[in-house]
Order: structure tokens, then C-alpha cells, then sequence
């Protein structure tokens, strides 16, 4: 967009890059803000900090440029876009940002990792648990329909032997 702001000569064209300009500054903003907010190691805040101090030195020579192609001193903001020190505060800015994104991405393997494992071992517990609640109410079911059925044995025997003289509960 910047280059682009440079060359329009529409005031309605150098506008509509100038909106589009804030806006993806606003995203940027909104966006690093809200990773700082989910930073969780120290590397990463470290390297966020380095990001942060990378765009603050970048956001000036924006605004310069844009100044510059506001007053048609396109010469002077083209000189800008190829001075070496200027392309090295893009390229440090830049920099900064893939090495968050990787940082992050590395991290995010990580904790998934984690969860993995996280996972499997619930899982072996819950397995464990109802391996253990099935035996459990098997040996409880036995248990009980033997105590059930207990005295119905003794009364059929005592019925087999002959012996009728039987007190029902």
C-alpha cells in the first residue's frame, strides 16, 4: 500500500490506501495485543518484546512516507522505500514476526503433545475404571443371588428329603 500511496494521484485513490493503511495497522495492533495476552513462555515474551520494539521503530517511517506522499513529494518517499536503513527496519520488523509465528507454531506442537498424552492417560484410567466397575458388579451380582437364592436351595432340598413342616418368612 505504501508504494501504491506514492504513485496515486487521486486524492479519492490516495484515501481509500490511506483507510486500507490504518485498518491493517488497527489488525496489526488488535492482533499483537491479543497474542500478548495468550504469550505463555518466557521466550515468546521476550520475542514479542523485540517485535514490539521493531514496530514501533517501522510505525514512523510509515507515517513519514505517507506524509511525504500526502504533499506529492513522491521522489522523496521513493528515496525512502530504497534507503538501507529503512529496508533493514522492514526486514528487522518482518524478521520479528516470522520468528514470533515459529516460536508460536512450536510451542502450539508442544502443547498439543501434551494433550496427547493428557488424552491417552485419562483414557487408560477410564478404561482401568470400568474394567474394575464390571468385575465389582459381576462379584456383587454373584454375591447377592447367592444370598438370594440361599434359602430357596435349602427349601427345595428340605422339600426333597420329604420334610413339609416348613415356616415361611
Amino acid at each position: 500500500d505504501t508504494r501504491d500511496i506514492i504513485t496515486a494521484n487521486e486524492p479519492e485513490k490516495i484515501n481509500s490506501l490511506l483507510n486500507s493503511l490504518q485498518k491493517r495497522r488497527e489488525v496489526i495492533e488488535s492482533n499483537a495485543k491479543s497474542f500478548k495476552e495468550i504469550a505463555h513462555s518466557q521466550e515468546i515474551t521476550d520475542q514479542f518484546k523485540i517485535f514490539e520494539d521493531q514496530f514501533e521503530v517501522y510505525k514512523p517511517f510509515v507515517d513519514k512516507l505517507v506524509q511525504y506522499a500526502l504533499e506529492n513529494r513522491d521522489e522523496e518517499a521513493s528515496a525512502m522505500l530504497l534507503d538501507s536503513s529503512i529496508i533493514k527496519t522492514v526486514n528487522d520488523a518482518q524478521n520479528a514476526i516470522n520468528k514470533l509465528a515459529e516460536m508460536k507454531v512450536a510451542d502450539a506442537k508442544v502443547k498439543a503433545g501434551d494433550n496427547a498424552k493428557t488424552s491417552s492417560i485419562t483414557i487408560r484410567f477410564m478404561v482401568i475404571v470400568i474394567v474394575i466397575g464390571t468385575l465389582l458388579a459381576l462379584l456383587i451380582g454373584f454375591w447377592l443371588s447367592s444370598i438370594i437364592s440361599r434359602p430357596i436351595k435349602k427349601t427345595l432340598l428340605r422339600l426333597g428329603l420329604g420334610i413339609y413342616n416348613l415356616l415361611v418368612w
